[in-house]
């Protein structure tokens, strides 16, 4: 029985590390992501093991509706940035294939990057207060340290109308800004929010924990949550794999994981 549970530690602290190298150095594809997910099924599905990434973030310093993921260089010019001021906007669209995404309240519009190679650079449109991110000139076949970074600040006082944030490879951390409606996803890679107001709002993530700090208490909310692998804590009770409620207003809060724990308060 100890030799068991060894194997199933040994096990889980191996595929930690073997994703962990994937968020550093490589991009991972559709057809790698669904290898990643099942190879990891496989080797813990006697165990209970929750997959977090925030260490992408503190390792490194660093001071589905359509209309959501259009992104189309034909139409808009495209702007580099390392770190700019920029003009208001109210829809918030970013599409990364390798990253780290970072929204927060702030004083003014702005947004910062940094990457460690050319072809991940990120660039910008802002056209009728839309303001889209993207990694067009991205290579999955260059080699070397593939690390890039998007900070997002929105004012205080300022509610967005929309936000689109999707990311292949990297973690997503949310803090202190107000939504109306949201949807946030990663393939592989945490997602982190914490006081942030919202009406609507959807989060999955395939491989990677999800943990939310909730403006108000979530029995004001309709919720719905489940998770494959990985455990369920609401306000510190564990849920199991899958939990709903009918919350006393028309706010809504969808959260799904295939691999990983996820975490409500």
């Amino acid at each position: 029985m100890k030799r068991n549970i060894f194997l199933i530690i040994i096990t889980g602290i191996t595929v930690i590390c073997i994703i962990a190298g994937a968020v550093r150095h490589i991009a991972v594809h559709d057809k790698e992501i669904s290898s990643i997910k099942s190879s990891i099924k496989e080797g813990i599905r006697s165990g209970n093991f929750d997959f977090d990434f925030d260490d992408y973030y503190e390792d490194n310093d660093y001071d589905e509706d359509d209309s959501w993921n259009d992104f189309d260089f034909d139409t808009a010019d495209p702007k580099s940035f390392d770190s700019e001021v920029i003009g208001e906007f109210t829809d918030l669209s970013v599409r990364l294939k390798v990253g780290a995404l970072k929204i927060e309240r702030g004083n003014k519009w702005e947004i910062k990057s940094k990457y460690s190679q050319k072809n991940l650079k990120p660039v910008y449109t802002l056209k009728n207060k839309k303001l889209s991110i993207s990694q067009p000139h991205y290579r999955n076949n260059v080699l070397g340290n593939k690390d890039c970074r998007v900070i997002i600040t929105v004012p205080f006082g300022v509610e967005l109308d929309k936000l689109y944030a999707n990311l292949d490879v990297g973690a997503i951390d949310l803090s202190g800004f107000d939504v109306k409606t949201g949807s946030v996803d990663t393939n592989v890679g945490a997602i982190s929010i914490s006081k942030v107001g919202f009406n609507d709002l959807d989060v999955e993530s395939d491989v990677g924990a999800v943990s939310i700090d909730l403006i108000e208490s979530v029995d004001k909310y309709d919720v719905n949550i489940s998770s494959d692998l990985g455990g369920i804590t609401i306000n510190g009770h564990n849920a199991k794999r899958k939990y709903t409620h009918k919350g006393d207003s028309s706010k809504r809060l969808r959260v799904r994981t295939d691999i990983g724990a996820i975490e409500v308060n």
